[in-house]
């Protein structure tokens, strides 16, 4: 989806015709509970999806990596790292990501990434002109 997703935004987010809402799956125990909670606290100084990415580019360096692991990356951000941590460290944002991904497991996702355009879900990642395709297909129907 990093392929795809910088020319959505581009075309239909930033303009207003479509939103891009990110839901928490936690399929790799731990490791995706503080990947959660990191991409989390990120947003809480703006850096929601830039803290995404880099988890996505980083992910191997993730596994059995603690709150430092996470901080290092806030800190490649630009980010606060001492707010940063703090965040990790109350738990407040690994309970939001296990709320949410139960959330999704009620509604029946279990494959990432699912997509919901207008109540049709989409599993996977189809290329960009499947994508323009469905997109307007929806505007313009």
């Amino acid at each position: 989806m990093l392929g795809t997703e910088p020319a959505l935004i581009d075309e239909y987010v930033r303009n207003g015709i479509a939103r891009l809402q990110f839901w928490h799956i936690l399929d790799h125990a731990d490791t995706s509970v503080q990947a959660s909670a990191a991409a989390e606290c990120a947003g809480e100084q703006g850096a929601f999806w830039r803290m995404h990415d880099a988890l996505f580019e980083n992910q191997n360096d993730l596994w059995g990596g603690d709150v430092q692991t996470h901080v290092v990356l806030a800190t490649n951000l630009g980010l606060d790292a001492e707010a940063f941590r703090l965040c990790m460290e109350t738990g407040k944002k690994q309970q939001r990501a296990r709320e949410i991904d139960n959330q999704v497991k009620a509604a029946g996702v279990r494959i990432r990434p699912s997509f919901d355009v207008n109540g049709q879900r989409i599993q996977g990642s189809p290329p960009l002109d499947q994508w323009r395709e469905l997109l307007d297909g929806v505007l313009n129907g």
